[in-house]
């Protein structure tokens, strides 16, 4: 199981805004309800065609 944050930009630095997505699952709670079911985390940041991709360790 996964949760996944995409987030789009057209100025910001692709790498700190994946942190950024990632962050926001974890200040939001957004996997709250699945924490006990080794959850993992992936932010998504994109512009374009390029893209970045950060996780967290399970």
């Amino acid at each position: 199981m996964c949760s996944l944050h995409f987030a789009k930009s057209e100025s910001e630095d692709l790498d700190a805004l994946a942190e950024k997505a990632l962050r926001q699952i974890e200040d939001k709670k957004y996997d709250a309800e699945s924490k006990d079911l080794g959850i993992m985390k992936i932010g998504i940041a994109f512009k374009g065609k390029k893209a970045a991709v950060k996780s967290n360790p399970l």
